[in-house]
């Protein structure tokens, strides 16, 4: 009866170790919980954040693709606008030329003159606005590329946290369920 006893108390003894031991992994695999889900609450708000920019981005540059088109709009009529005055330009030093050779009244090739004069300011306005308008609409393009080259990283970054969070998702799940 003694050795019974004597055993019983080893078992029990090595229950109290067991359970000691089991209690301390318990304890240490809820810290390790806790610090997954802050983690995971940490990763969610950063992504968050990311979602938000990202959207902002493409706002920004379906804004700044609008103004590249309509500034191509622009662009396109100043050529036009412009080639119209190099041919009405042309045509009147042509008839000035003549005008010149065939010795017409003095004031008829004055007004001439004053007329092409008057051409050549509004040829040299519509080169500079031309000139203008390329420059802008080169620096949205710039932009444009910059945006896309931005939310590109961005759509990288959420897939990396994304990627991240499902594993520390799987590993929630191998430690409270031991669920491969």
């Amino acid at each position: 009866m003694e050795a019974e006893i004597e055993d019983l108390h080893l078992q029990i003894e090595d229950f109290s170790k067991a359970k000691g031991a089991l209690e301390e992994q318990v304890s240490r695999l809820q810290r390790e919980k806790n610090e997954v889900q802050s983690r995971l609450e940490e990763d969610q708000e950063d992504l968050n954040e990311l979602m938000k920019k990202h959207k902002a981005a493409v706002a920004q540059a379906s804004r700044d693709l609008g103004q590249i088109n309509d500034l191509q709009s622009q662009l396109e009529d100043a050529q036009k606008e412009k080639q119209e005055l190099q041919e009405k330009l042309q045509g009147l030093q042509s008839q000035l030329e003549f005008l010149e050779q065939t010795m017409v009244d003095k004031s008829l090739v004055s007004r001439q003159e004053a007329k092409i004069r008057e051409l050549e300011t509004r040829l040299e306005f519509e080169r500079t606005q031309v000139k203008r308008l390329e420059s802008l609409a080169t620096r949205l393009k710039e932009n444009m590329e910059k945006l896309t080259e931005e939310r590109d990283q961005r759509t990288a970054a959420e897939n990396r946290e994304k990627e991240q969070n499902k594993r520390l998702q799987r590993q929630l799940g191998h430690l409270f369920f031991g669920v491969p």
